[in-house]
């Protein structure tokens, strides 16, 4: 009886009790699949969707300032400095797509928006771009080069051989930053959204194949891309506002991302939860602040892996021009050097060190935060494309105006 007695009395005791507890609480921490709402982390961060969103719309109109002032510095040949210099313009020009695109999966996260609303909004604003593009390239452009061609033929022949030339640029302008967003938002349409009435069953694999289309477009542009730097083909000016802007990389870490999401909510199923209890889980803080951690996380390595590769290509260069590494410090080899960053640049590496400080901003960043006047939602992209639209009005004017006295010029030498 002693020893009954006792060994009672080794498993109650008070600090096994306390010990067992502790070991309750550890587990829970450590798994995701017993978070609820009920032992949620209490820590939100203060930024929203909308936030991310007003300071990307002001980005864009930022990156699209920097660009028509790049355009009249070229056409007048000044080698004056643009705003805040490249280092600051390229952070801040960075912002734009990558919170655009999380604050379009903060609003799907916590149930507050659509694919079919997303398509449709990031699609009419990448279709006006190339329509006002149009109007401007038809109207204005080819009209004032067409003054001094023939006809107008011979306007666009001049004008797409003019512009592959332009210093400041690899042969190309990539612009349209809508278009980038409207192909992975249809990535994640097709990797994510489950058809109702087509696709059913065993054809549900052919909905998900589908997810390779914005994959093939952007394996496009970056091949006419490479082959406009490298002098092989003249792109059309008129294909400018429908080639991608962002860095393969770049493209690559959202597709990360969503299969990665993808990935989690198949694992959540598999441990025994149900898809209700998986979009509880999603609207908890704690699952949020895992996903600021995770985004953090994942555009620091992926910067890290561009430099990698940015790094590889300039190698590449010198080794296919038979130039030894031991010379890339020489002056003399500057221009080559130059030439192997252009080169390496027209893969799209070495971008994707500008999306550093996005990463900050993150660990500040919760999608459950969301906001109860839907109205100023609205409005934010409103004011967004006035924005972009006051600034297109005032840059082409400066292009046009300095193109005209570039061509008054050469007439009085002629």
């Amino acid at each position: 009886m002693g020893l009954e007695n006792k060994e009672i009395t080794e498993v109650n005791t008070p600090e096994e009790e306390k010990k067992e507890k502790q070991n309750k609480k550890k587990r829970v921490k450590r798994s995701i699949y017993d978070i609820t709402t009920e032992n949620d982390m209490k820590f939100r961060g203060p930024l929203s969707y909308r936030y991310l969103r007003v300071i990307a719309w002001i980005s864009i109109a930022f990156s699209q300032l920097v660009l028509l002032i790049k355009a009249r510095n070229s056409v007048s040949g000044s080698k004056a400095g643009i705003l805040f210099g490249d280092t600051v313009n390229s952070m801040i020009t960075s912002l734009g797509l990558p919170l655009l695109l999380i604050a379009s999966f903060a609003v799907l996260l916590n149930g507050r928006g659509n694919y079919k609303m997303l398509l449709i909004i990031n699609g009419s604003i990448a279709g006006a771009f190339i329509v006002v593009y149009m109007f401007v390239y038809f109207r204005y452009a080819l009209g004032i080069v067409s003054v001094y061609t023939s006809d107008k033929i011979k306007a666009i022949k001049s004008l797409d051989k003019y512009m592959a030339k332009m210093p400041d640029f690899n042969g190309y302008i990539a612009f349209n930053i809508f278009i980038d967003l409207f192909l992975l938002t249809l990535f994640m349409f097709f990797m994510d959204y489950t058809p109702k009435k087509r696709f059913l069953g065993k054809k549900l694999f052919w909905f998900r194949m589908m997810a390779l289309i914005p994959f093939l477009y952007e394996i496009v542009c970056i091949v006419l891309k490479l082959l406009a730097t490298d002098g092989y083909i003249v792109l059309p000016v008129v294909l400018y506002p429908f080639l991608t802007t962002k860095a393969p990389l770049a493209f690559l870490l959202f597709v990360t991302i969503i299969l990665y999401f993808k990935g989690r909510e198949n694992r959540f199923i598999k441990h025994g939860k149900t898809h209700e209890d998986y979009k509880a889980f999603l609207k908890t803080n704690a699952n949020s602040f895992r996903f600021s951690c995770m985004l953090t996380s994942m555009i620091v390595l992926f910067a890290i892996l561009d430099l990698i590769l940015y790094g590889i290509l300039i190698i590449a260069y010198f080794s296919r021009e038979g130039i030894s590494l031991k010379l890339i410090n020489d002056p003399a080899m500057q221009s080559t050097y130059d030439a192997a960053v252009k080169w390496a640049e027209s893969f799209g590496t070495g971008d994707m060190i500008k999306l550093l400080p996005v990463a900050p901003i993150m660990m500040l960043f919760s999608y459950t935060k969301t906001h109860k006047n839907k109205l100023i939602d609205s409005l934010v992209p409103v004011f967004g494309v006035m924005l972009i639209v006051i600034v297109y009005i005032e840059g082409l004017f400066e292009i046009i105006r300095e193109m005209l006295k570039v061509a008054i010029n050469q007439t009085k030498i002629n």
